[in-house]
């Protein structure tokens, strides 16, 4: 089976070689790996340029003339890629040399059209943290029931993009991603729709948490949802959440029944709700509405039930967020 990576850059000088030969070093060698950078001003370019000269039969780079941004950008990487399996990875991260030979074994094992590892969080000297799946509500063969699988990606992607791979029948379904939604959360739902999902338990790969986030993981849940709740910015968060699910909607919708391995009907109609019940969400933080007006957008996603199918483990704090930001008028004129 051939096999190709995607990789996306932008001024990742300080790791990019790490990374590239952690690649490149694989007991299962990629056939292809496909840079795009966006833009780099560093010495990222040059990097390149000298893995290219040293291997020219499998490294093929693009450089943009212009900044796309991190979809975009690997968008385009995806669609250059050829193989039979077709690989993600971050500009920092360094791969376990199992890596893709596990991957192609779980694919054909689980007859998976997208499989996903998990990571060892490190910082950036490389000396661990803690595993992903530890931080996360990710519970070990969840994917690997379709109908799970998919309810669970409604409240929230357990899929890193630099964990995933993904089979070339996906790929068709996948490309071009669109704008406004995040590269590894569409491939997530589009791939589960259409195929079988596996997981890996084992940790495949280094995870680099630098030292501006490292403490992200420590964060009190309760604090940072009541935090954000007033935020100036929450608003336009918001209105990206309602867009994207609303693309999630449109893209899954125009995918041909007997392609599906679900029900399409019942897989739109849960897009369609969770895309009302962030909509509802908008008008909760819309200063525009009245308190009255915003105090029943919230009953009517307590009705809906979006508060316990789209909450990813307490939906209390979900609606304690939204009923902060309904309540609390007086911080409105600061929005």
């Amino acid at each position: 089976m051939s096999v190709s990576v995607a990789v996306c850059t932008y001024n990742g000088e300080e790791h990019l070689e790490g990374q590239i030969d952690s690649i490149i070093e694989q007991t299962h060698m990629p056939d292809q790996i496909i840079f795009c950078d966006d833009g780099s001003t560093d010495e990222t370019l040059d990097i390149l340029n000298n893995y290219r000269s040293e291997y020219p039969h499998i490294i093929e780079l693009y450089k943009n003339s212009s900044n796309l941004g991190i979809t975009k950008n690997f968008s385009k990487a995806i669609s250059k890629c050829n193989g039979d399996y077709i690989f993600l990875s971050d500009q920092d991260d360094v791969w376990k040399e199992d890596k893709i030979k596990k991957h192609i074994k779980c694919h054909e094992e689980s007859n998976a059209g997208v499989v996903f590892n998990n990571a060892l969080v490190v910082n950036h000297r490389l000396e661990p943290i803690t595993d992903h799946w530890s931080t996360s509500e990710y519970q070990s063969g969840i994917a690997q029931n379709p109908r799970h699988c998919f309810s669970e990606l409604l409240k929230y992607n357990f899929m890193k993009g630099c964990e995933m791979s993904f089979s070339d029948r996906v790929k068709e379904y996948i490309v071009p991603i669109p704008d406004n939604v995040p590269h590894d959360y569409y491939i997530a739902i589009s791939g589960s729709v259409v195929s079988y999902v596996s997981s890996i338990e084992e940790p495949l790969h280094l995870y680099r948490r630098h030292s501006a986030n490292e403490s992200d993981w420590e964060t009190n849940k309760l604090k940072k949802n009541i935090a954000s709740a007033l935020e100036k910015r929450e608003l336009s968060r918001v209105k990206k959440d309602v867009i994207k699910w609303g693309e999630f909607l449109n893209q899954i919708s125009t995918i041909p029944s007997d392609e599906m391995l679900l029900d399409k009907q019942i897989v739109c109609q849960h897009l369609n709700d969770r895309y009302q019940f962030e909509k509802n969400r908008y008008e909760i933080y819309n200063p525009e509405q009245s308190l009255l007006s915003r105090h029943k957008y919230i009953i009517d996603n307590i009705y809906g039930g979006g508060y316990k199918r789209f909450s990813v483990k307490k939906p209390s704090l979900y609606l304690i967020k939204d009923f902060l930001r309904a309540t609390l008028s007086s911080f409105q004129s600061s929005y």
